[in-house]
């Protein structure tokens, strides 16, 4: 069963910034009782990676972003960092705490690669982690604060209303391309293990454009599966799904749209088309991890 030990930080980054940067890191805070959950010390042999690193989001205080070079490359620690900034926005509570790598024209180029953190107070690696030690101190000591305050007078249990706040233009755009990435990702990754697990079956993927992929199966060499996934489908604001298409330049024709949805609590993602197919009910609405399972097993569905 997965662990549900609350951890103080959880330090994402680059893997090329893993040596450097967030291993010393790690220990500096290890060494004065600050508990870290950092990738190759959590993730055991076998284990799935997304996961586990889900748990390590859940479970932890406060998320460290190593803002370096490196990481403007690298979807995986951006979709970890994405995701910690959307739970923010629904809360109110701080959660990201941004750590610049790199010379000044490097921090400032990081810096408008990711707006959202502009209006945050940064801290600059110093090579030693003792000024995140120090500023960390004061928001765990607080924490901790708020949490015994809270045992030694518990008070009565006062319901509370849910206040809706609805997300920002801003905001639904960076969920969006976190939404976009991780059906990129899912499909990917399917495609790999599809091979793996039925030897008769090849796959193709092709990345066409930043918002635009065709996934294709093979079995026995026949073509059994094949679908466009784009940004798009009568409007920006939300991702389209076609099987069987017949030119990757035409999008005006599409099977499923999946499109984002506001409640007030939080944003989600809605089949548009899944009540006619049996995908779903229409207020249902799902997370991009599960949009991604619904087009997944559609997409595999003349293999069955």
């Amino acid at each position: 069963m997965p662990s549900t030990t609350t951890q103080d930080i959880f330090i994402c980054h680059a893997g090329e910034d893993k040596q450097g940067v967030a291993r010393p890191l790690a220990e500096k805070l290890q060494s004065s009782g600050i508990s870290c959950w950092l990738d190759e010390a959590q993730v055991r042999w076998g284990e799935s990676i997304a996961a586990k690193v889900n748990e390590g989001l859940r479970c932890s205080r406060f998320v460290i972003v190593v803002l370096s070079p490196a990481f403007l490359d690298k979807s995986w620690p951006q979709r970890e960092m994405n995701a910690a900034l959307h739970e923010e926005a629904g809360t109110g509570q701080v959660r990201v705490l941004p750590l610049l790598v790199g010379e000044q024209k490097q921090r400032n180029s990081t810096l408008e690669s990711f707006p959202l953190l502009k209006d945050k107070r940064y801290l600059v690696w110093d090579g030693s982690g003792e000024n995140v030690l120090q500023e960390l101190k004061s928001w765990l000591g607080q924490v901790y604060s708020e949490q015994g305050q809270a045992k030694q007078q518990p008070g009565p249990k006062v319901p509370l209303p849910k206040v809706r706040r609805y997300a920002t233009d801003q905001e639904k755009e960076l969920f969006l391309r976190q939404a976009f990435d991780t059906i990129k990702d899912y499909f990917q990754k399917g495609l790999q293990e599809l091979e793996k697990q039925i030897p008769e079956t090849s796959t193709d993927f092709e990345g066409i454009s930043r918002y635009k992929f065709v996934a294709r199966i093979y079995h026995q060499g026949n073509e059994r599966c094949r679908c466009k996934i784009w940004r798009g489908g009568f409007g920006s604001e939300g991702i389209a799904f076609a099987e069987n298409f017949t030119a990757l330049d035409q999008d005006n024709a599409f099977n499923e749209r999946v499109a984002i949805e506001d409640s007030g609590y939080g944003l989600g993602l809605k089949m548009l088309m899944g009540a006619a197919f049996g995908t779903q009910p229409r207020e249902r609405l799902f997370s991009p991890e599960e949009a991604a399972e619904v087009l997944w097993r559609r997409f595999i569905r003349p293999l069955e």
